[in-house]
């Protein structure tokens, strides 16, 4: 029978009518009948065959009507039951007919008896009549004789009727309680598979709950790397956290709390189990002695149908014994011997050809899935990923939070304020730079004018050197003072030289100059008179201009170094500006695509959030790319490693997002085939509860699902190992991760200590630079003090000058031709005397203007170089903390393997060990049993020798039929003893079996087959030396008869009665080699139950122990997730520890930057006013010289 049924999960009621019409189908069996027709022309075997027909198509109604409501294992006892019934009733109307056939044959007897004596007169001699006499009487006498026989029998067979219907009634009511606890049993099957089915539903609610914690720890990873900044923000999402922690750890009490009620109903199920197990053993003892009383109740059918027909043999006439033919006699027992080989022989191939496809189906596990499928269920589950990531109503984000688009909103702000800084810094450059040029243009005017003056003055000079007095010492030392500050500043190159030490060497000659250095006043006065003046004028001219053109050169270049910081400053504002865009851009995307709350506790992570936190990688490393290539233009080897770890780390974060891609991806499609999963088993228990409440339990549903449990444990135990084989390459990756994360820190190390180095050397030079400025500008403070003492004692000398110009006076009236040309040199002499103090101050401020602006270009040199350095600083100490970070959470992941490897490798060792334990306990017991088996056969055998010794018993006395008779009752009760020790040597090994293992089941079965090969090949020699004896005992009677001289019909009766007992000594032979078989078969199927059962336990054990498993796994796994986030919560403190040490830094740092620019600008000032006071003087001078003259000339 090939049934074809569709999958239990889309209907499973049609599965059902199917399955159980295709049993229905297979229970029709044929069963073949001997027919055999007697050469008395009898029509007993005709009779006897239709009764078969008719027995065979009650048979088949019974199935027919009673396959639609029962399994296969039921119908077959029930028809062994209803068999013995009809065999019962069938053998009752056949005595029936028998009776009335013989009452029938005795009133013809009588009356044709009767007949004959009323038809015959007395009209022969005496002889004739006394023989019909003695006939008739004889007649009568036989008939009465047979009568009584006939109702002996009768009140027998009616006794035997009312035992086989006590048996039956007691059959009934023992099937009827094996039933009723046959259902107790599959409700609390149904009861085990509902628990473990919820114990299911609860472990994916686990999973599901697990992988939710992952992508929140995920998510909670991914903020912690974004926002690094802010304390509003930073103290916000200490909160969130808070808020979660303690979500969490209420999902973690109430997890513990379930897992206590877990354990607690294992507990009770495994209560349940041994309960389960105890009814099993106990229906298993009840089973055997079913069947035992039905092979007793066939053994007693036999020994009565032999024992009436050995009655019938003796009493009957014309070929009758015991109202019953020879050949119908062998007919019943030759139905009976084909019966007991039916029920001990295997089922037809055809029917199980039929029907072992539509069970196989259901019944069956279903064979593993080969790995080119996996490789291809793997394969569409990520085809159908994307659809699953595009599709909205499969999975659905949360928009980014109001904390999120808060932190936006700030680094905007952040980034205005820092460009309006920017700005405000480089407009108030810029107006530095005007102010400094127009100092500059208002310098060369001046100088320009000096240099006009000094030619004027040099010139007028020349002319009166021959007319005028010689000069006193003090205007020797006060023109021989600028030769000394020419030694002074020698020192310095000729882009520093003054024009003072110029002028001065106006009155020195080139030979004096290189002979000594310092001569006497009167030597000074003398010299400039002898040399000529003329070409030393324009030497002095030339060198002025080539000076101007070289500070004109250096100011040009000056000026385009700050237009080129000017374009890269307006450069570097257009890209912020151009960032900032791009912000305002994502912030108005995030609110009108986000939501006022949250729509989940859990947050999840978009793979467009990805997308966006790669761009934003990638706008971060093209800024410190520019960032560098502005700043290390000049350190070629440094811009190459800089590229070298900006690279990698590109590299590093394109290799991390593709593999969370990844593992979006598996854990999406795990996803979709649990919640399929899910719905199959949800479906399933609507359609067994629909089931239950509709019709009873039906053991081939629950054959089906428990199948159907077992294919999904298969199946999650491929999930599982799948999972292992994953975590052992996530382990290696991780692992590679950290090597290659060490590689890049200690080269990113090593780069950040050659990038500090350098700016340690240049800020030595810087600062050697600075110092030595700073040298030079002592010098000049102190040049400048001894100008100004040269000025007040050229001053006094002036003044002394002017009262010996007002004693002269009086001498030089009388000259008043002269007067004008003296009045004219004492003019011209003090206007170049002013000319020259303006020109000295002049260059000296000048002087003191360009170093205060070195020094100031410097220090802010310095500071922006410092500020680089900072911001390097801190990004490289981002960059490791954040390194750090990751490594440290990767080892505390692979340290949480590795304890819950350990853990599993240390229980794994103790199951070994207790298994091993286990086992020893298993051999030994399984010894003892052998022991007892030993001994059980023993007695077997001495319960065989005992039959024996019967069988000889009853063949010794074969010529007395009342003997015969004792020796069959003794060896019925012989027999019933041999099958009630059988019956308890089963038992005992049936609950021997149960314990031992698989390796001590295989020994003792080959030793107990062995063992009962030997024995049934020791009956059937018994039972053929018994029938040679009959044989020979035949031969000596039949030798003995033919002596006798007896009649010929007594001596047929005799060989008839002797024929009939060779062929009873014949059947029981093969009744006991057809018990033997049977035994031997029902022994195979008790071993096979009990292999079937010991099976099951370990099943159920082998769940227990992985229910175990997953309980502890996911204690494991909470405790990681907790202390996980405990570990978040301290990163989340050090951060913000980290930020406020770092904000304390910066305010620091900043308040010393403000510091030095108020000292700067302090130092200006006191420039500003220290020339203002000189301009002072040198104004008082000119009103004083002014006042001293305008009397003269009046």
């Amino acid at each position: 029978m090939i049934a074809c049924v569709t999958p239990a999960e889309f209907h499973l009621s049609e599965t059902l009518n199917t399955v159980q019409y295709a049993q229905r189908a297979r229970a029709i069996q044929s069963k073949p009948r001997i027919q055999q027709v007697s050469d008395d022309s009898d029509k007993q075997a005709l009779i006897d065959r239709l009764r078969a027909e008719v027995a065979f198509l009650r048979e088949q109604i019974r199935n027919s009507d009673r396959g639609d409501r029962r399994s296969t294992a039921p119908q077959e006892r029930s028809d062994r039951a209803n068999e013995r019934e009809n065999e019962l009733q069938n053998q009752l109307l056949d005595i029936q007919e028998n009776y009335t056939a013989l009452s029938q044959r005795h009133a013809k007897l009588i009356s044709d008896i009767t007949r004959a004596g009323r038809e015959d007169p007395p009209s022969g001699p005496d002889n004739e009549g006394a023989a019909l006499g003695d006939i008739a009487v004889e007649r009568l006498k036989r008939s009465n004789s047979f009568a009584e026989a006939v109702e002996q029998v009768v009140l027998e067979y009616e006794k035997t009727i009312q035992t086989l219907e006590c048996s039956l009634s007691s059959t009934r009511s023992s099937l009827s309680t094996s039933e009723s606890v046959l259902l107790e049993k599959e409700t609390k099957l149904a009861y085990v598979e509902t628990v473990n089915q919820q114990l299911q539903a609860r472990l994916q609610k686990m999973m599901d709950r697990e992988s939710s914690t992952e992508n929140y720890l995920h998510d909670l990873e991914a903020k912690l790397m974004g926002h690094t900044s802010g304390e509003e923000k930073n103290s916000a999402i200490v909160a969130e956290l808070r808020k979660e922690i303690a979500r969490a750890r209420e999902n973690e009490a109430s997890c513990e709390d379930y897992i206590s009620t877990l354990e607690e109903r294992l507990a009770e199920a495994d209560q349940d189990v041994e309960l389960m197990q105890r009814e099993i053993d106990r229906l298993e003892h009840v089973v055997e002695r079913q069947r035992s009383l039905g092979k007793l109740d066939n053994l007693l059918y036999e020994l009565d149908h032999i024992q009436q027909d050995g009655r019938r043999t003796n009493g009957g006439s014309e070929a009758l014994v015991n109202g019953e033919s020879d050949d119908g006699h062998q007919d019943a027992v030759d139905n009976l011997a084909a019966a007991v080989a039916a029920e001990s022989s295997p089922p037809s191939p055809g029917a199980q050809d039929g029907v072992v496809p539509a069970v196989s189906e259901l019944g069956e596990h279903p064979p593993h899935v080969p790995a080119a499928d996996q490789d291809t269920t793997e394969a569409a589950v990520r085809q159908e990923t994307p659809e699953l990531k595009n599709d909205p109503d499969d999975i659905e984000y949360p928009p980014q939070s109001p904390a999120q688009s808060k932190f936006v909103a700030d680094k905007l702000e952040n980034v205005t304020q820092e460009l309006f800084d920017l700005r405000m810094e480089h407009e108030s450059t810029l107006n530095d730079f005007d102010i400094l040029s127009a100092k500059y243009e208002d310098a060369l005017r001046t100088l320009a004018e000096l240099q006009d003056a000094v030619d004027e003055s040099r010139h007028s000079a020349t002319v009166r050197d021959s007319i005028s007095p010689p000069p006193t010492a003090g205007t020797s030392h006060f023109l021989g003072d600028g030769r000394i500050s020419e030694i002074k500043g020698g020192e310095t190159g000729s882009s520093s030289r003054s024009l003072l030490s110029e002028l001065s060497l106006a009155g020195e000659s080139p030979i004096t100059t290189e002979a000594s250095g310092i001569q006497t006043p009167a030597e000074d006065v003398v010299e400039p008179t002898e040399a000529p003046k003329g070409s030393h004028e324009e030497t002095l001219s030339i060198l002025e201009l080539e000076t101007i053109r070289k500070s004109n050169v250096e100011k040009e270049e000056n000026i385009k170094a700050l237009t080129q910081q000017y374009a890269q400053l307006h450069e570097e504002h257009q890209e912020t500006l151009d960032v900032v865009e791009e912000l305002k851009a994502e912030v108005q995307k995030a609110k009108m695509n986000g939501q006022a709350t949250p729509g989940q506790p859990v947050i999840r992570r978009k793979s467009s959030q990805n997308v966006m936190i790669i761009d934003r990688a990638h706008r971060s490393f093209a800024s410190l790319r520019n960032i560098a290539t502005e700043n290390l233009e000049d350190k070629p080897d440094v811009i190459q490693n800089f590229e070298l770890n900006l690279s990698a780390a590109m590299h590093e974060l394109h290799t991390r997002s593709e593999r969370i891609q990844e593992l979006e991806a598996d854990i999406a499609s795990v996803r979709k085939e649990m919640e399929t999963k899910m719905t199959i088993i949800s479906g399933l228990t609507r359609e067994r509860s629909s089931i239950k409440n509709s019709s009873p339990m039906d053991i081939s549903v629950i054959s089906s699902m428990r199948d159907q449990l077992l294919q999904a444990e298969n199946q999650t135990k491929i999930l599982r190992e799948t999972h292992d084989r994953r975590e052992q390459e996530l382990l290696s990756e991780i692992q590679a991760l950290n090597a290659a994360l060490e590689a890049q820190i200690e080269k990113s190390q090593q780069s950040v200590e050659e990038m500090i180095e350098q700016h340690r050397g240049e800020d030595e030079l810087r600062e050697k630079t600075i110092s030595k400025l700073q040298g030079e500008l002592n010098r000049l403070q102190e040049e400048h003090r001894s100008t100004v003492e040269s000025m007040k004692a050229s001053e006094r000398e002036l003044v002394d000058h002017v009262d010996e110009l007002r004693a002269t006076l009086g001498q030089l009236e009388s000259l008043s031709a002269e007067r004008g040309n003296v009045e004219d040199d004492i003019q011209v002499v003090v206007k170049q005397e002013a000319d020259f103090e303006d020109y000295e101050m002049l260059e000296h401020q000048e002087v003191m203007d360009g170093l205060q602006k070195e020094i100031e270009e410097h220090k802010a040199t310095i500071a922006s170089q410092m500020m680089e350095l900072e911001d390097e600083r801190s990004k490289h100490q981002e960059i490791v903390d954040g390194l750090q970070r990751e490594i440290e959470e990767s080892k505390a992941a692979a340290k949480s393997y590795v304890t819950d490897f350990e853990g599993e490798r240390l229980r794994h060792e103790g199951l070994e060990d207790r298994l091993q334990k286990e086992i020893d306990e298993q051999r030994a017991m399984a010894e003892s049993h052998a022991s007892r088996i030993t001994e059980l056969e023993e007695s077997n055998a001495s319960a065989l020798e005992q039959l024996a010794e019967s069988i000889a018993s009853r063949t010794a006395a074969e010529s007395n039929m009342s003997s015969l008779q004792e020796q069959i009752l003794d060896h019925q009760r012989t027999i019933q003893d041999h099958d009630e020790s059988v019956q308890a040597i089963q038992d005992m090994h049936a609950y021997q079996l149960e314990e031992a293992k698989e390796s001590a089941r295989n020994a003792s079965r080959v030793e107990t087959e062995s063992r009962l090969a030997a024995e049934h090949e020791a009956i059937v020699n018994t039972l053929q030396a018994e029938i040679q004896e009959n044989k020979d005992s035949m031969e000596v009677l039949l030798q003995r008869f033919e002596k006798l001289e007896v009649s010929f019909h007594e001596q047929s009766t005799f060989i008839e009665n002797l024929q009939s007992q060779i062929r009873a000594k014949g059947e029981e032979v093969t009744t006991s080699e057809t018990i033997a078989t049977a035994l031997q078969t029902e022994v195979n199927l008790v071993r096979a139950e009990a292999d079937r059962h010991l099976e099951t336990i370990s099943e159920l054990k082998r769940l227990h122990e992985e229910s175990l498993a997953e309980i502890e796994k996911l204690d494991k796994k909470n405790q990681k997730n907790s202390r996980l986030v405990e570990e978040l919560e301290q990163e989340l403190s050090s951060t913000f520890d980290r930020h406020q040490v770092t904000t304390n830094r910066l305010s620091s740092l900043q308040t010393e930057r403000n510091a030095m620019i108020e000292d700067a600008k302090e130092a200006t000032r006191q420039a500003q006013a220290e020339a203002e006071a000189l301009r002072e003087q040198v104004s008082t001078l000119e009103v004083n010289t002014s006042s001293l003259l305008f009397p003269m000339m009046y």
